[in-house]
């Protein structure tokens, strides 16, 4: 049986972006082990992929503070762990130069990465394909595999959120007087960088114009972001901070539609299965855009400049998403849109 190790740290978009390769791996090997190594703030993602028999996580935070003791300890734990588990096959997602060398030190018989130039890192691995920066991220992580053997099959890009965060996200939705069985827009206003945000008040704007609409409205956030927040909830809106993962999923799965920036939330969200529109500016062929839906993006009008895009062009857009789901809701025997 193979035993087999798959490695993603960061950051949680590019984590998501990895959930075709886990399908693609486990229909090639059915009766595998599938281990997953990621960052301990992705660890609760990672535990929702089908096909991923155990999740191993990594605190970086441990090395950012400064803790040497205790970052030593929590190495040497890992190394040991990567030593005894005998892993066939590992592949590197990452390629970072401490990824190369966790994967070097695994022992497996085949390892696997794609890398950036002719970087010292590459002679960590048996195999190695150059980066290409013109595809979409999903695509250059399943064509690492097909390029080494793997059969291809349909692309699978489903996270299923099933069980736990059930009965949380339903009280949420009891504690902010809000009806799961009517429809729900939640709206992320903060990426990790501020030149990837539109403007809170313009969110502000087209929330007030929905909410009058009749359509219920979330916004969503990080606690370092809790502060920020002020104006929204001035104006009655609820906003949902601090819920664990499963529970966010369970939120996201019950509503209709997932808007924001640039931000692993809403890649997250297309791969539950909710609708997406994403505000942002795409890079060129490899940018890391809703993956097979790039209608899902609205650009600047104007350069790179998001505040360009004005409240009416994503009120449209919202408007488009929202009439297409009612009538497909009205429809008997229709194929789900994603």
């Amino acid at each position: 049986m193979e035993n087999i190790l798959l490695i993603k740290l960061k950051c949680m978009g590019d984590v998501v972006f990895t959930i075709p390769a886990v399908h693609l791996l486990r229909a090639n090997f059915p009766k595998a082990r599938i281990t997953y190594l990621t960052s301990q703030e992705n660890r609760a993602i990672v535990e929702q992929f089908d096909g991923v028999d155990e999740v191993w996580s990594i605190d970086r935070a441990v090395f950012k503070r400064g803790d040497l003791k205790c970052a030593l300890s929590s190495m040497l734990n890992l190394l040991g762990r990567l030593r005894r588990a005998k892993f066939s096959l590992v592949i590197d997602l990452q390629s970072y130069g401490e990824t190369a060398l966790l994967t070097r030190l695994t022992g497996a018989n085949e390892r696997w990465a794609w890398v950036l130039g002719d970087r010292f890192r590459r002679h960590a691995y048996t195999k190695v394909i150059p980066r290409q920066d013109h595809r979409h991220p999903v695509d250059v992580n399943l064509d690492l595999l097909t390029q080494f053997g793997l059969k291809t099959a349909p692309v699978c890009n489903k996270l299923s959120v099933v069980g736990e965060g059930q009965d949380a996200a339903y009280q949420f939705f009891a504690r902010n007087q809000l009806d799961p069985l009517k429809p729900t827009v939640v709206i992320q206003a903060f990426t990790s960088a501020a030149h990837k945000n539109w403007p809170l008040e313009h969110y502000l704007a087209v929330a007030k114009h929905w909410r009058n609409q009749g359509v219920q409205i979330i916004f969503s956030g990080g606690m370092k972001e809790k502060h920020l927040f002020g104006a929204v909830e001035a104006e009655g809106f609820p906003v949902c901070i601090g819920e664990s993962f499963r529970t966010l999923s369970w939120i996201i799965k019950l509503s209709k539609l997932v808007i924001g920036g640039d931000t692993g939330l809403l890649h997250l969200a297309l791969s539950i299965g909710t609708q997406v529109v994403v505000l942002m500016v795409p890079s060129g062929t490899g940018s890391p855009i809703p993956y097979s839906h790039p209608e899902c993006v609205v650009k600047p009008t104007v350069g790179d400049d998001l505040k360009t895009i004005t409240i009416q062009i994503v009120n449209d857009s919202i408007g488009r998403v929202l009439l297409c789901r009612e009538l497909s809701a009205n429809l008997p025997n229709q194929p789900r849109v994603w």
